[in-house]
């Protein structure tokens, strides 16, 4: 219902006004009433109203004053000002003050109805406005990742024109320009021997597998990716940011690397020389994919740049050891700004942390978090303490903990998926087998 407050030093104008229409009819309601501007703002805090029908002349508090301090305090509030012909240049100022409607005492009924009904049906105008720019911007959010997906792969392989890479670049609130990127392409090596040993439902959560550890680690590196998406069934590439304008290889490394722990299997990856803005990211792919090729057929996985007319691969040697230096860098700034506390005692810190929060999707950023040290620096320690990755122990330690609700519960198989923090049925499956031998059902019925 429309909501309105009749404001009146007479009473009988404002019982006149209330009894002689049926107000129902219209969808409007009589909310409240009161005498004078002042009483108006006391019962407008204790009762919001759609509109407030008052005169102009009132004791205390005026109607002009009353619409002065109501446009001022809740702007979203419609007034309508009863006006006899000596209070005319009153009502001139009400409407320099925003106020759209008067009505010339007294009042005749339908002139009445005629401006409230109005009034109602803009307001429902309104607030269906809003309700829709609120549920755009659910949808939006909500499948904002998937399209900015969606986006980089069509301007990857020029398949989005100008106009349009500009429109939903706007819409998603992707910059364009911005710091140098570089493009990459990322490919399994030897996915077609996968794709005859696993069925398909297994080969599209290895996809999902292989996207998920890439965004996670790329998530924990300087400067996160603007996105990651999947060209084609064990195929990925992204854009990354440089911000320091030059070319790094360390966070490619490091997708190559935790892919092989976890998944057992080696990539290929491709990078691009510099590309200045997303708009150039095309020409990048052409050079990340040229890069993929050459590394690719040398098979065993690795990271490769583009270089004029020929990739150059990265040595072995020195990717560690610029991942070595990098991570002794960080630890010193740590130890000297934050403090962290002793290595031991980070470790089992993190591993009470990933016990206690079993259940839920974390990784090495959320650890490093809770720990309150770097990714870099917890991956460091923890690789130097344990003797393995954070990533590698937590997959170990969460299918141990489903083989034992497997083997001492009766929960379903999901339900113990979501125990362990995988909401990914088919990708904790595939995480299952390759830790045990086989699949949660089979170890079930062993």
């Amino acid at each position: 219902m429309f909501k309105v407050m009749l404001v009146d030093d007479e009473k009988m104008v404002r019982k006149g006004i209330r009894m002689s229409i049926d107000w129902q009819r219209y969808g409007v309601v009589i909310a409240s009433e009161a005498r004078d501007g002042a009483e108006a703002l006391e019962k407008l805090r204790e009762e919001p109203v759609d509109l407030i029908l008052s005169d102009i002349r009132m004791p205390v508090m005026s109607g002009i004053e009353l619409a002065r301090t109501v446009k001022q305090q809740y702007p979203d509030v419609e007034m309508v000002l009863l006006s006899g012909y000596e209070d005319f240049a009153c009502a001139k100022e009400a409407m320099a003050l925003g106020i759209r409607h008067y009505l010339l005492k007294p009042v005749l009924a339908d002139n009445l109805v005629e401006t409230v009904s109005g009034l109602r049906d803009e307001e429902k105008e309104r607030r269906l406005r809003r309700q829709g720019e609120q549920l755009r911007g659910q949808l939006l959010r909500a499948s904002a990742p998937l399209l900015k997906s969606r986006l980089v792969a069509g301007m990857l392989e020029g398949r989005i024109g100008r106009q349009e890479l500009l429109e939903q670049a706007r819409l998603l609130g992707m910059e364009l320009g911005g710091p140098p990127y570089t493009v990459f392409a990322a490919e399994v090596d030897g996915y077609r021997q996968l794709q005859e040993r696993l069925t398909p439902s297994e080969l599209d959560a290895y996809g999902y597998a292989l996207l998920n550890i890439a965004e996670e680690t790329l998530a924990a590196a300087p400067g996160s990716p603007v996105c990651i998406t999947a060209i084609r069934p064990g195929r990925l590439a992204g854009i990354l940011p440089m911000p320091s304008g030059k070319l790094s290889l360390d966070a490619l490394e490091r997708v190559a690397a935790n892919v092989h722990a976890c998944l057992g299997v080696s990539i290929a990856v491709g990078a691009s020389l510099p590309v200045c803005g997303l708009e150039d990211a095309g020409r990048g792919f052409v050079e990340a994919l040229a890069a993929l090729r050459q590394k690719a057929a040398a098979a065993g996985g690795g990271v490769a740049v583009y270089k004029s007319s020929h990739p150059e691969a990265r040595q072995p040697e020195d990717a560690q050891a610029a991942l070595a230096s990098e991570g002794d860098q960080q630890t010193c700034a740590e130890e000297t700004v934050r403090k962290p506390c002793a290595a031991s005692r980070l470790v089992k810190e993190v591993i009470r942390f990933a016990a206690e929060n079993g259940d839920k999707p974390i990784g090495l950023a959320e650890a490093a978090d809770h720990a309150g040290v770097t990714a870099a620096h917890l991956s460091k320690v923890f690789k130097e303490e344990t003797g393995t990755t954070f990533i590698k122990w937590l997959t170990r330690h969460r299918m141990e903990e489903a083989q034992r609700m497997l083997r001492d519960s009766r929960l379903r198989t999901a339900d113990i998926a979501c125990k362990v923090g995988y909401q990914d049925y088919k990708y904790f499956s595939l995480m299952f087998k390759k830790h045990a031998g086989m699949s949660p059902r089979d170890y079930r019925n062993r």
